[in-house]
């Protein structure tokens, strides 16, 4: 698998895949990998308290699970995701 940029394709709505933001300020080398979904401005609204008002939501990606700490699922994302990836298969056993 290859990373494929977001200038080219974005990922199915609602999609698990791995992301990676450039320039990511709290992490030492500036890099971060996670695992998110791009969501629909109407679902993130629906789902989060970031929000007053449906007007002010956009499309935008949520992390599924922080690997840098101790938060999981449902965290919207300000870093600019410049690239994602499929997630593999899981095991089979």
């Amino acid at each position: 698998m290859e990373w494929i940029s977001v200038e080219e394709q974005m990922p199915q709505y609602g999609q698990p895949v791995f992301v990676f933001c450039k320039k990511a300020s709290y992490k030492h080398d500036g890099l971060k990998i996670t695992v998110a979904a791009y969501l629909t401005a109407k679902e993130i609204y629906e789902t989060s308290d970031y929000f007053d008002d449906e007007s002010e939501a956009k499309d935008g990606w949520i992390a599924e699970v922080s690997l840098f700490d101790s938060d999981y699922g449902g965290r919207w994302m300000n870093e600019e995701v410049t690239h994602w990836m499929p997630l593999p298969e899981p095991p089979k056993n």
